[in-house]
């Protein structure tokens, strides 16, 4: 994290932003990869809709603003809701609420980070 303040510092007179073809774009990316291992076990593929992702056992919506993002997960059976949010901070450090972590860089590790918390987790 160190190094990249002088990244940081940039982003900081950038107005970083979530932006939603981006956003949806990355967890596209994550799904298919999902979408393998589900096929290794013969389990149906999750879909992508517009606001939400379709997995076999639970839906996983996700609420894109210009500064958060939250997904709620809710399983099939029996309704259990957990959320997940990631919020940029007044520093442009993107913050994964539920862990306390923060990120510098916004890609697949992280989405792929917040839907391992929410489908395994």
């Amino acid at each position: 994290m160190e190094d990249n303040w002088k990244k940081l510092y940039a982003r900081k007179n950038e107005h970083f932003t979530f932006v939603e073809e981006e956003v949806k774009q990355l967890l596209e990316e994550v799904v298919k990869v999902i979408n393998n291992h589900l096929n290794n076990v013969h389990v149906r593929n999750a879909e992508i809709k517009d606001t939400y992702i379709d997995f076999p056992d639970c839906k996983v919506t996700f609420e894109i603003d210009k500064k958060q993002i939250i997904f709620v997960k809710e399983d099939k059976v029996g309704g259990l809701q957990t959320q997940a949010e990631l919020v940029i901070s007044d520093r442009n450090l993107i913050t994964f609420v539920q862990t306390e972590k923060g990120y510098f860089d916004f890609g697949e590790p992280l989405i792929d980070e917040v839907l391992r918390y929410l489908l395994v987790d």
